[in-house]
C-alpha cells in the first residue's frame, strides 16, 4: 500500500459499508472547513515555528559578526607628565598622546567562529521545519478522533433506530399473542444502552473537539468540519521513506549541532596559532618654557601572541571540543537508527492493518449483515428466538465500530509515516 488513491478507495469503499446516515451529526452542512484547511490554520497560529524562525535569523546575524575582525581601538592619553609640577611644558619627552590599536586574530579563529554560528542557525532552521511536522501530525490526529467520534456517532444512531424497529416488531408479536414481555423488555433495555452509548461517544466528540481546537483554533466548531472524507497525501513506497531519514528535519538538527560542534574544533585549533596586534600612537609635545618648539613624536609597535603554555588551556579547549563532537555524531547516528526504527514500525502497523480493514469490508461487514438479516427474519416467522437476533444486531453494530476504528488508527499510521517522510506543506 503505497499511494493516496488506493488509500481513498479503501476509506470509501469501508464508509460504504459502514453505511452511516447523512447528517447523522450536523456536520459540515452546506460546506465547512476541510482537513487542509485546517492545517494550514495550524501552521500559520502555531507560536513555536515563529520562534525558531526568529532564532535562527538572530544566529544568522550573530554568525556574520563572529567572523569580523574586531573593532580597532582609540587610545588617549598624557605620556611622562612631570609629577612634581605637572607643567606640560617643562619636560621635552612629556606628550599628549593619541593611537589606534587594532588586534588581528588568527584566520581560521574567525573563520571557524562564524561557522559554529551559523551551523547553530541551521539548526533552528531545522527546528522550525520539524515543528511544522510535528504541528501537521498532531493536528491530523485530532481531526482523526474528530472524525471517529463523529461516524461511531452515525453508527450508534443507526443502531438505535434498528433496535427502536426491533421493539416494535416485538410489541407487534407481544400483542399477537405471538411473543413474550421479556423480548418487549430486553429490546428496550438495549435501546437505553445505545442512548447512553450516545451520550458517551457525544463527550468524546466535546474532547476531541477541544484538542482540535488546541491546534486550529478556538473559533473552530464541530459544525463548522467537512467530515465525510478521510484523505491524506500520498505516501512513499518504505524504501523510499528510508531514503528520506537523513533529509528528516530532526536528523538534520541534530546533524547540523555536530557540524557546529566540529567547528568548534577549528576554533580550538587555531588558538595555536599566533595573533598579532598593530599599535600606532602620535604625541603631542608643548613648546618649552623658551619658547623653542619641539618636534612631535610617532610611535608604532607590533604585539605578537606567544602560545608557549598550552597544556593546561589550548590542549584541553582542544580535547574537550573533539569529545563534544564525538558525542555530537553518536547522537546523529542513534537519531538516524530511531528513525528508521519508528519508519519500519509504523509502515508495518499500516500494512497490518490495511490488511485487517480489507477483511472487514470484504468479509466481517458483509457476514454481520446477512447474520443479522437473517436473524430477523427467522424472528418474524416465529422460527427462530429472540436472543440471537439481539446477539447478532449488537455484533453488527461493534463490528462497524470496529471496522471504524481500524479505519483510523491506520490514517494515524499514516500520519506518522508522513511525519516521518518529512511532508513539507507550503
Amino acid at each position: 500500500m503505497g499511494g493516496m488513491n488506493s488509500y481513498k478507495f479503501l476509506g470509501w469503499a469501508l464508509a460504504a459499508a459502514l453505511c452511516a446516515p447523512v447528517g447523522a451529526v450536523a456536520a459540515g452542512a452546506g460546506g465547512g472547513l476541510s482537513l487542509q484547511q485546517l492545517e494550514d490554520m495550524a501552521l500559520r497560529r502555531d507560536p513555536l515555528i515563529g520562534k525558531f524562525q526568529d532564532e535562527a535569523q538572530a544566529f544568522a546575524a550573530q554568525a556574520e559578526a563572529a567572523a569580523q575582525q574586531p573593532d580597532p581601538k582609540l587610545k588617549l592619553g598624557l605620556l611622562n607628565v612631570p609629577v612634581d609640577s605637572f607643567d606640560l611644558a617643562q619636560e621635552g619627552m612629556t606628550q599628549e598622546a593619541i593611537g589606534v590599536q587594532q588586534y588581528f586574530p588568527p584566520a581560521d579563529l574567525l573563520r571557524g567562529m562564524g561557522e559554529r554560528v551559523s551551523r547553530m542557525g541551521q539548526a533552528r532552521d531545522a527546528q522550525a521545519q520539524n515543528r511544522r511536522l510535528e504541528t501537521l501530525r498532531e493536528l491530523r490526529k485530532a481531526w482523526l478522533k474528530v472524525y471517529q467520534a463523529y461516524h461511531a456517532l452515525g453508527i450508534i444512531r443507526q443502531g438505535q433506530q434498528l433496535f427502536k424497529d426491533m421493539l416494535e416488531v416485538t410489541r407487534y408479536q407481544y400483542r399477537a399473542g405471538q411473543g413474550n414481555q421479556q423480548d418487549v423488555i430486553r429490546a428496550e433495555l438495549e435501546l437505553n444502552m445505545l442512548q447512553d452509548k450516545e451520550l458517551e461517544l457525544d463527550s468524546t466528540l466535546q474532547v476531541a473537539q477541544a484538542q482540535l481546537r488546541r491546534w486550529a483554533g478556538d473559533e473552530v466548531a464541530v459544525e463548522d468540519l467537512l467530515l465525510e472524507n478521510l484523505s491524506l497525501p500520498t505516501l512513499p513506497e518504505l524504501t523510499g521513506l528510508k531514503g528520506n531519514v537523513s533529509q528528516h528535519p530532526l536528523f538534520l538538527v541534530k546533524d547540523m549541532l555536530a557540524t557546529s560542534a566540529q567547528a568548534g574544533i577549528e576554533v580550538a585549533r587555531a588558538k595555536y596559532d599566533i595573533g598579532w596586534m598593530l599599535d600606532v600612537t602620535y604625541g603631542f609635545r608643548q613648546p618649552d618654557t623658551a619658547g623653542l618648539t619641539r618636534s612631535d613624536m610617532l610611535s608604532a609597535m607590533i604585539l605578537v601572541d606567544l602560545p608557549f603554555f598550552t597544556a593546561k588551556r589550548q590542549d584541553r579547549l582542544l580535547a574537550a571540543s573533539e569529545k563534544e563532537y564525538s558525542a555530537a555524531r553518536d547522537e546523529v547516528e542513534d537519531t538516524r537508527l530511531a528513525l528508521l526504527a519508528m519508519v519500519d514500525s509504523e509502515y508495518a502497523r499500516m500494512e497490518k492493518l490495511r490488511l485487517r480493514l480489507a477483511f472487514y469490508r470484504d468479509t466481517v461487514l458483509p457476514q454481520s449483515s446477512q447474520n443479522a438479516e437473517a436473524a430477523l427474519k427467522a424472528y418474524k416467522s416465529r422460527a427462530g428466538e429472540f436472543t440471537p437476533l439481539i446477539r447478532a444486531r449488537l455484533t453488527e453494530l461493534t463490528n462497524k465500530l470496529t471496522a471504524l476504528q481500524l479505519l483510523v488508527e491506520h490514517a494515524q499510521a499514516q500520519a506518522e509515516l508522513l511525519y516521518l517522510a518529512g511532508d513539507r506543506k507550503s
